[in-house]
Order: structure tokens, then sequence, then C-alpha cells
């Protein structure tokens, strides 16, 4: 629910060493508030500019969307998993990454097999491969990820599976170029303000001047 639980929930958890789960907590009601409000405004200018919704049968159906792509939702669901188990962001963002790479290579050789059984039996395969990584953590899922590779190399329309998902891994990099310049930036502020003693220096002094203003006054 970005803003307020997007990229800089990530941020805040991995700087203050706050688990996720309690920053969402923590920013349930006002990202709940800033999507309502937000609602109201475009209602409320609509209605003032007689702007008209689109007409129903024009409408992109999500159920079916859904159906049709519903394998896309693995990655997500073990990322939201491995967050609210206590995993860091970084390390849950990087097994969401490698497991959507699985999905998309596996699609892409899912799309040679004809035999339903054998389709079947190739997804439980990969997943007891990815498995693994309870006991061999990501390393495991990345060595899959390359296996799953090699076919794709000589099969019909392989190489460009291949193809696009360099092209996705650039635009990631690209869209996460800001978040990491302010992660930096971030850990500039922080080691300046901890390395120099500033931020101890102005807790001690606003520490004492609330002291002396709540103190009472001698006669």
């Amino acid at each position: 629910m970005p803003p307020v639980m997007g990229a800089v929930a990530f941020i805040m958890a991995e700087t203050i060493n706050v688990p996720y789960a309690e920053i969402c907590k923590a920013a349930a009601i006002p990202a709940i508030l800033y999507f309502f409000t937000a609602f109201v405004m475009v209602h409320l200018e609509a209605g003032r500019a007689n702007l008209l919704g689109m007409p129903k049968d024009q409408i992109p159906d999500a159920w079916a969307a859904l159906k049709e792509r519903w394998y896309l939702l693995i990655p997500l669901i073990m990322l939201v998993y491995l967050l609210f188990a206590g995993y860091t962001p970084l390390f849950s963002g990087m097994v969401g990454l490698a497991l959507t790479v699985i999905v998309i290579f596996g699609f892409g050789i899912m799309a040679g097999i004809g035999a339903f059984g054998l389709r079947v039996l190739f997804w439980i395969v990969v997943g007891l491969a990815c498995a693994t990584f309870f006991r061999f953590g990501i390393p495991a899922v990345i060595v899959v990820a390359a296996l799953m590779a090699v076919p794709l190399f000589v099969m019909k329309g392989g190489r460009q599976t291949l193809r696009i998902s360099v092209v996705a891994l650039a635009d990631g990099a690209k869209h996460a170029l800001p978040v990491g310049i302010a992660c930096a930036l971030v850990g500039i502020i922080i080691g300046t303000l901890t390395l120099t003693g500033a931020a101890t220096t102005f807790a001690g002094y606003t520490s004492s001047s609330v002291n002396r203003a709540s103190s009472p006054a001698c006669c």
C-alpha cells in the first residue's frame, strides 16, 4: 500500500532493525486513511467535472487474468511469508526474485512438454528442488534457476524467454535505483550522527531541556 508502506517500509525495517511486520502494523491505519481520502477526492472531483467511468464491457476482467496467470502469485506469497516470518527485506526480496525466475523458466520449459502427467511430474521435481532452500539457503534456489536455464537454450522459444527475463531484471534494477539512493543517503546520515556523537549529544541536550522545563520553580 504505497506510499505509506511502499519502499519506505523496507528502508525502515532494514535501517532501524525492526521486523517488517511491526512496520506494517504501525502503518496500517495511516495507509488505509490515505487510500480512503484519495478515493473520496477522486470521486468528488470526478462528480464535479461530470466524468464517467469506463463501460463495464471494456473493463479488464481481473478474475480471468488471475486464472490465466495465477502462478505469478507464488513469488509474491513467498515474499510476504518470509517478511512476516522475521527474515530481512533484502533476503526476502532475493528469494522472491529467484522464485520469479524459476516460475518464468518453468513455464517456458513446460511449453515444450505435451503430456499432462509429465507436466505434473516436472512441477513436483521443481518444487522438491526449491524445497532444499530450507536446508541449504538461497544458493539452492539460484542453482535450480541456473539448471532450468540450460534447456531453454535449445528449446524452441526458450531463448526468447531468457531474453525477456534479462530485460525484466534490467528494468527491475533501474526501478530499484531510487530506493538504493535513498538507502545510501539514510546510511550516510545515520553513520554521521552515530560516529560523531551528534545524536547522543542532541538527545542529551533535549532531555535536559525537558527536565528543566518540567521541574518546579524554586522559591
